[in-house]
């Protein structure tokens, strides 16, 4: 942009959506030597020259729009290059490793871009943010604004993480649109071993035993077939493991797994290549497991074994009780407060604040009790 006069506006043209970033902003001034110069933007001066420079680098104030100001006139451009980064999102096809995405340029300024050089990154690995490379043979790119599909080489080029192009210039308030579509390199590596996690676990059946149970699913979203080991990682429990109590299931195949396939360390459960096998693109296995805790002595206590789970609350009557006493001391505690002035209503009120708070600390003693009990393992 530029201009020519005592006070020259030069407007920012950079959109706003995305990560926007000078890489360099410049003014060139033509005017005589001993004319005096003021930058400013909106809000307050950021430079004062008394002496006329026939160049500026202003990029490092990374400002927006501004008037240079002169006791003469003078003639200013300014000259800005920028870079903006979009997130784009790619839909998929896991079975085919099949990858499309579209993308949008948009120039919202009143000012024409020119050279304007296009990135499309390709899709990334959710795990490492490596790019996942594409067969360049299947790569095709459309341009939706003049309904025709692009030739590489000649409209864009083919890189190592994107495909880019140059468009000459690109208008005020003009869009244009691509979509990308490729299939994945069939040298990609697959993802790493999978690590499950079992967050909660029921009080379930297994061959006529009462015992806990949690289970977890896998499913192969890469773009080749899995083989190797898979580690189950144990959360929220709420004891040590009896080792000799604990049973690996195949849920998927309908088969308990021998031990000899797996070991146990504590909080990991780390299942053998051997047994796992090969699991295709998009392909699920499901393992389960049943165990009882080191504190066991027969069938699981009804007080702290709760039928359901609310993410890591785990439902049961000993959780019950303390809710009960909370309530009533809460309960309590007002009906005190509240008739603490005089009055036979406020005495009678006060009254029965005192007994719920004594009816609370009878509650919160049983309740103590028994997770007193139960941690000895006499419950």
């Amino acid at each position: 942009v530029n201009g020519t006069s005592t006070n020259v506006s030069l407007i920012d043209g950079r959109p706003v959506n995305g990560s926007v970033r000078w890489l360099s902003d410049e003014l060139y001034i033509s005017s005589y030597p001993s004319v005096h110069i003021m930058v400013n933007n909106t809000t307050a001066n950021i430079l004062n020259l008394t002496t006329a420079t026939p160049y500026l680098d202003i990029t490092t104030y990374d400002l927006g729009n501004i008037t240079v100001w002169a006791n003469q006139t003078i003639s200013v451009s300014r000259q800005s290059v920028f870079r903006q980064v979009q997130r784009i999102i790619y839909s998929t096809v896991p079975s085919t490793g099949y990858y499309y995405t579209s993308a949008i340029i948009s120039n919202p300024s009143t000012r024409q871009w020119k050279p304007t050089y296009w990135y499309i990154g390709y899709a990334v690995n959710p795990v490492t943010g490596a790019s996942l490379a594409p067969d360049t043979g299947t790569i095709e790119l459309y341009d939706v604004n003049n309904a025709v599909t692009l030739q590489a080489g000649r409209h864009y080029e083919i890189g190592i993480t994107s495909v880019s192009m140059m468009l000459e210039y690109l208008n005020s308030s003009i869009s244009r649109t691509m979509t990308l579509r490729y299939y994945l390199n069939n040298g990609t590596a697959p993802l790493s071993m999978p690590i499950l996690s079992i967050r909660s676990y029921e009080i379930s059946s297994y061959k006529d035993n009462t015992m806990y149970k949690g289970s977890a699913m896998y499913t192969n979203e890469a773009t080749a077939s899995y083989s190797g080991g898979i580690q189950l990682s144990l959360k929220g429990l709420t004891g040590d493991i009896k080792a000799n109590s604990l049973v690996l299931y195949d849920v998927t195949h309908d088969r308990e797994i021998p031990d000899e396939f797996w070991s146990y360390s504590g909080t990991t459960i780390d299942i053998s290549s051997e047994i796992v096998g090969t699991i295709g693109m998009g392909d699920s296995i499901e393992y389960a497991i049943y165990f009882k805790y080191e504190t066991d002595t027969g069938e699981p206590f009804f007080l702290f074994d709760g039928a359901y789970s609310i993410g890591w609350l785990n439902i049961n009557w000993h959780l019950a009780i303390f809710i009960v006493g909370l309530f009533l001391a809460l309960l309590g505690i007002g009906d005190f407060l509240v008739g603490g002035g005089k009055g036979k209503e406020n005495k009678k009120l006060e009254a029965r604040g005192v007994v719920l708070i004594l009816a609370a600390c009878f509650v919160m003693v049983i309740y103590f009790m028994l997770w007193i009990w139960h941690s000895v393992g006499a419950l």
